[in-house]
């Protein structure tokens, strides 16, 4: 790189290295496996209670059931449908 681009990525890389401190706790177990919750960001460990959107099958706390799914906003979290069915019979 330039010159001036590589002593502006030692400066931040020096601050990076003194400054080393994760203000941000994050609260979940990484020895559990989890899908997150896409609407709170918080972990849904593997067996606990959680719902699904139908369509895209995005995963959302329990108690978030009725409302719009935040990924694909096309349908409603926790419904139980019977997905597309294609028959000759129909007219």
């Amino acid at each position: 790189p330039k010159p001036d681009v590589a002593a502006q990525i030692r400066k931040v890389l020096a601050a990076a290295e003194q400054d080393n401190k994760d203000p941000n706790q994050l609260a979940y177990d990484e020895h559990n496996p989890f899908v997150v919750c896409s609407r709170n960001f918080v972990p849904l460990y593997r067996g606990k209670p959680q719902c699904k959107c139908p369509f895209c099958g995005a995963s959302f706390s329990v108690g978030l059931e009725g409302t719009v799914c935040d990924v694909c906003q096309v349908s409603e979290i926790g419904k139980d449908v019977i997905g597309l069915r294609i028959s000759a019979l129909q007219k």
